[in-house]
């Protein structure tokens, strides 16, 4: 074991002689990352150590006219080649990174304030993954043992856990944490990596086949890879050998929770967070797991209550193993929100969402839950401000622009209606919905050849689609095709004889095209399906009027203002027609 007095002298010694800080970039050759890399190393005036796995000889002449030195590890473990650039870095401490992983969110100050005044010899810091896949933004944070002082002792270990806190405590060195980020964005999963990864931890598994954090990762990467058999039975290994006392113990119940949920065992996933809970074990995942076990169960309201209960613990995460900090709150705080929109609780919801989107505003879908439980709250202006907050992180988010257009053209902002119809057309351009919103947005800007076009293609799309079909008649309409409208609505009749709002568009269309004795009519068969739409009786009212029937159309118009009194249409027309009979009498 290594003294502390032993150690803090030979680190003033070398205070003396070497930098404060050598950075160790762990490399396949992407020369602009390095490129990246270098630059935030010389701002934080840290040495560079490149240890290539791979690359180009022009690569390595880069980092080295940048003043990096360079170490070959092509051949080696990822281990090994971290190790390699440790050993041959000056810095009194050394932190390792990959070379897609950015130093920007670490100030020169912060960074000076942490390495000068800790007294241990490793320290954690939050490597932060986000990843976007399928249109869903993912953000992990791990803390691992990444910083550590240039001691021979303080190397990472052959392991899927790219840490050096198991040596630092093998080693009787302190392991602390600190408040240092690295950031990684990735645009998607790559099912190779994955593979490979798995593959990995198997190797892993075959030397340490008891070992639990190795079966725990493996679990979790096999649940990421929807491979939920494997990841039940690699969960349930770790749980045997981790031991009911093992500080895994809750997180690997949590996602054993989640997987059972995945795999559909809906029930089975409650009763096991619930008997750990008996069993006096808790921790955030275990309660963030249990409370989508409720979702998917339908019971939102105690779902609401886990949710809460997974933000106000406190319990210290496993480094590597879950969302850590603030992201598992932000995760928690959207489920909340979530189940009491469920619930009917809007008011309740849009404050989780607050809390939620105050949190990570940098992520799309936080600020699209956010409008989604302000307008259910009866907010449209306050839902549109987030769903524009939402475009200005991500102008391409499906589920912000498929909310964009109606939203904005409700809103008279028919331009920037047009704008998102048009993104999302390119984000999806074989869904019928979005070429409908395009083509609504364009009949409201005078457009009806373009608008016609567009409903046109959400037709081809369609599939028969009786929502596309109503939607698509009503743009025809708008842009005085009543023929191809009264295709459309008749067709939907066809397909959903119940479906009165078809009867009364068609009504609707054979009224402005003329036809007053049918469109009269199939009014009439409409309010026999619904007779509460004030709408479809005064379009009776008035089908009737044009038709020489006054008194049945007063009749109808009478209906209309006893469902909506404030109908100002129906009321004028009453008056008028009144009068005209009191006069023919």
């Amino acid at each position: 074991m290594v003294s502390g007095k032993r150690v803090k002298r030979a680190a003033a010694a070398r205070d003396t002689e070497e930098g404060l800080l050598s950075i160790c970039i762990l490399s396949a050759g992407d020369t602009d990352a390095l490129r990246q890399r270098l630059r935030e190393a010389a701002a934080l005036d840290a040495e560079a150590v490149v240890s290539f796995t791979g690359g180009s000889k022009e690569a390595r002449s880069m980092v080295r006219q940048q003043g990096g030195r360079v170490v070959e590890a092509a051949g080696l473990c990822p281990a090994d080649a971290r190790n390699a650039a440790l050993a041959s870095a000056s810095g009194h401490w050394l932190l390792s990174i990959d070379e897609d992983e950015s130093l920007e969110d670490i100030a020169p100050a912060a960074l000076s304030r942490t390495l000068e005044g800790s007294r241990a010899e490793a320290l954690l810091v939050a490597v932060e993954t986000s990843t976007v896949c399928e249109g869903v933004t993912d953000v992990f944070q791990h803390r691992q043992a990444r910083l550590v002082r240039n001691l021979p002792s303080l190397r990472f270990d052959r392991s899927s856990v790219h840490c050096a806190g198991n040596a630092a405590r093998r080693h009787g060195h302190a392991v602390r944490t600190s408040e240092l980020t690295v950031r990684r964005e990735r645009s998607g999963v790559c099912c190779a990596d994955r593979t490979a990864r798995i593959e990995s931890l198997r190797e892993d598994l075959s030397r340490h086949p008891d070992d639990p954090e190795c079966l725990a990762l493996l679990g979790r990467e096999m649940y990421a890879a929807a491979d939920y058999r494997g990841a039940l039975d690699a969960l349930r290994r770790a749980r045997q050998a981790a031991g009911g006392s093992h500080p895994l113990s809750p997180y690997l119940v949590g996602l054993l929770a989640m997987t059972l949920r995945e795999a559909g065992r809906m029930e089975a996933s409650l009763q096991e967070c619930e008997g750990a809970l008996r069993r006096g074990l808790s921790c955030p995942e275990l309660q963030f797991a249990r409370g989508w076990a409720l979702m998917a169960l339908r019971r939102p309201g105690e779902a609401a209550e886990a949710f809460a209960a997974a933000c106000r613990a406190k319990t210290a995460p496993v480094p590597w193993l879950m969302r850590e900090g603030g992201i598992r709150e932000h995760r928690a705080r959207m489920g909340a929100a979530l189940a009491l929109l469920e619930s009917g609780r809007a008011r309740e919801a849009a404050g989780w969402a607050e809390e939620a989107a105050s949190r990570r505003p940098d992520l799309p879908e936080t600020l699209v839950l956010l409008a989604v439980t302000r307008d259910a709250a009866g907010d449209r202006s306050g839902a549109i401000a987030a769903l524009e907050m939402a475009l200005l992180v991500d102008p391409c988010d499906p589920d912000a622009l498929s909310l964009a257009a109606p939203w904005f053209a409700g809103a008279g902002m028919d331009a920037k209606a047009l704008a998102a119809a048009e993104r999302l057309c390119e984000a999806r351009p074989d869904d019928a919905h979005a070429h409908l919103q395009r083509a609504a947005a364009l009949a409201s800007l005078g457009e009806p050849d373009r608008a016609h076009a567009a409903a046109a293609r959400a037709l081809a799309l369609s599939g028969g689609d009786p929502a596309v079909l109503m939607d698509a008649g009503r743009v025809f309409a708008a842009v005085h095709d009543p023929a191809a409208a009264l295709r459309c609505f008749q067709e939907v009749i066809v397909r959903e004889p119940s479906r009165a709002e078809a009867y009364f568009a068609a009504g609707e269309v054979m009224l402005q095209a003329g036809a007053f004795l049918e469109a009269a009519d199939i009014f009439r068969l409409g309010i026999r399906l619904d007779g509460s739409v004030a709408a479809a009786h005064f379009g009776l009212g008035n089908a009737l009027a044009r038709s020489g029937r006054l008194q049945s159309a007063v009749r109808a118009w009478e209906r209309a203002l006893e469902l909506d009194p404030s109908h100002q249409e129906a009321a004028h027309n009453l008056t008028v027609a009144r009068r005209a009979l009191s006069r023919a009498a």
